[in-house]
């Protein structure tokens, strides 16, 4: 029998991870690449040793309540996949919070200290390397005396070189749109107009930089193609999201080096009477083969 030895090599969601937010609710879409990044040793640099097809990024953070999450950046913390420590979180956070009466903030709030305070952190502490980057989009409902809001929240919670951001309320009161994280370039491009890296070409020709912020502006305003309307309906912002991650995926299909986003597109929706439904998912068995199987994350 033969035994392997774990190496420092890092298991990332080099990803595409959305939530979309429209009146009705908010849609969540990733793809399912993770990649095998490790430091070549000869060269110093991190290379994509393999690349994997089948990441869970798309969390019910909460069984039975509408709290939705996605994540991007490195795929573990230790030997634990984020898939895993999600789903210890759901677990342990089901003994604590009152279905019935909570905040959106304060379960974000716990799952911040559950993911840095106990885990990530702990690893990483005093290290300075961009691939330590963890980021989620959280969004969702507030239920106060067991009524929920009328308007849905996405909130953004990144870690990165050790430390944590304090989650951001992104879409708050009546706002809606889309936030992403992971490999957005491709999305920059189509949603906004211009490709991300123009500023850098900009600079390199010597246009000053508050002429070049004015410039992207500009851009931004006249080209905008502004696809998330406030009143759709929740099919249409599911196609929508949908949409958007295989545009992703095609992209990084054919452009040149590790194909690092893609795999199978996985979506839910959360709404204010349906909660929490996934809307396309994968599994690694066959639910007719095992009607008993309750994850521990799920059992009430």
């Amino acid at each position: 029998m033969i035994f392997l030895s774990f190496h420092r090599d890092q298991l990332h969601f080099m990803t595409i991870a959305m939530i979309l937010k429209i009146n009705d609710g908010v849609i969540l879409a990733t793809d399912s690449a993770s990649s095998l990044i490790s430091k070549d040793p000869a060269s110093g640099q991190m290379l994509v040793y393999n690349v994997y097809d089948n990441a869970n990024k798309i969390f019910n953070l909460r069984k039975d309540l509408p709290i939705g999450a996605v994540t991007w950046g490195i795929g573990s913390i230790g030997n634990a996949s984020i898939e895993t420590l999600v789903k210890d979180f759901r677990a342990e956070i089901s003994q604590k919070i009152d279905k019935d009466n909570y905040s959106l903030k304060d379960v974000i709030e716990e799952f911040k200290n559950f993911i840095f305070g106990r885990h990530y952190e702990k690893e990483f502490r005093g290290v300075e390397d961009p691939n330590t980057l963890l980021g989620f989009l959280i969004g969702g409902y507030s239920i106060e005396k067991s009524l929920k809001s009328q308007n849905p929240e996405i909130w953004r919670l990144e870690m990165v070189n050790g430390t944590c951001v304090p989650p951001i309320n992104c879409c708050p009161n009546n706002e809606v749109g889309i936030l992403w994280g992971g490999q957005t370039n491709p999305l920059i491009r189509i949603y906004n107009g211009y490709d991300p890296r123009i500023g850098d070409v900009l600079k390199e020709v010597g246009i000053e930089e508050d002429k070049i912020k004015t410039i992207l502006s500009l851009i931004e305003q006249r080209f905008n193609m502004k696809f998330v309307v406030a009143s759709m309906p929740i099919q249409d912002a599911i196609n929508l999201a949908e949409y958007f991650v295989d545009l992703t995926e095609k992209f990084f299909k054919y452009a040149s080096g590790a194909t690092t986003v893609g795999g199978p597109i996985e979506l839910a929706a959360i709404t204010k009477h349906e909660g929490f439904k996934w809307v396309r998912r994968k599994h690694y068995y066959l639910r007719e083969l095992n009607p008993q199987i309750i994850p521990i994350g799920e059992r009430k």
